[in-house]
């Protein structure tokens, strides 16, 4: 079992990983999540939150149900941070889309919106 401590509306997993509550999540395009990270790192007393991988998202969806429920990832399709090109981004599938894997990764243009889950690493 995942060693998981809530403390300050933040869920660390295990000794490395951090994320906050759905409440936090927002709906905007690359760009406009990369800036609100940047801004929710200097309004919050951690820094360094930032859109996970695809690597961190499959691992979240494995440990999902033991996460609590505030904590869970819900449907949706959310940004990934891996790059791949000028104009397009990974997004992650949490079974939004209808007969389509969950975790699968499709590449989206970045001024198109979708979900942002915020993520940071333990110090």
């Amino acid at each position: 079992m995942i060693p998981l401590l809530v403390q300050d509306e933040c869920l660390y997993i295990g000794n490395n990983l951090i994320i906050v509550p759905h409440r936090y999540d927002t709906h905007i395009n690359y760009t406009d999540a990369n800036l609100f990270l940047m801004m929710f790192s200097k309004g919050n007393y951690y820094d360094g939150w930032r859109i996970p991988t695809i690597e961190e998202f499959n691992y979240l969806i494995s440990i999902n149900q033991y996460l609590p429920p505030a904590y869970r990832y819900r449907p949706g399709m959310y940004w990934a941070s891996d790059s791949y090109s000028d104009n397009e981004q990974p997004v992650i599938n949490m079974g939004y889309l209808k007969n389509a894997r969950i975790g699968l990764c499709i590449y989206k243009e970045i001024d198109k919106r979708y979900d942002v889950k915020m993520i940071r690493n333990l110090e």
